[in-house]
């Protein structure tokens, strides 16, 4: 399991979160599963950075709430017959935590990483 340290920014006019490795990478390509994710792969076959379209529907969160991000866990898990990502979010909202998961995917090749956002 690799752990990378992640960045993020939120964009609320088109609801997209995009996810990103602090470390330096070289992108290779990228890959686009259910429209509204999209998967950059650095040259060592890494899944290095997270796209999330539709950010407020797919955590089921208002956009307001990406103002007060506590924390954001990816678990990807790759083989070559499907494609398993959770996405753990946890912001503060009226003084709760909300925590979100979404599970998903199909094709792709193996292992398991964990990418974890430390401010």
């Amino acid at each position: 399991m690799h752990m990378i340290n992640l960045d993020y920014d939120y964009d609320p006019r088109a609801d997209s979160l995009f996810v990103w490795s602090k470390n330096k990478y070289q992108y290779d390509f990228s890959f686009t599963i259910d429209d509204d994710i999209v998967i950059d792969i650095d040259c060592n076959s890494l899944p290095v950075a997270f796209e999330f379209f539709n950010a407020s529907r797919w955590f089921n969160v208002k956009k307001s709430d990406f103002n007060h991000i506590e924390s954001i866990k990816i678990l990807v898990e790759i083989n070559e017959k499907f494609i398993c990502l959770n996405a753990d979010l946890v912001v503060l909202a009226n003084d709760v935590h909300i925590y979100r998961i979404r599970t998903n995917l199909d094709k792709f090749p193996t292992n398991e990483y964990e990418f974890s956002l430390k401010n």
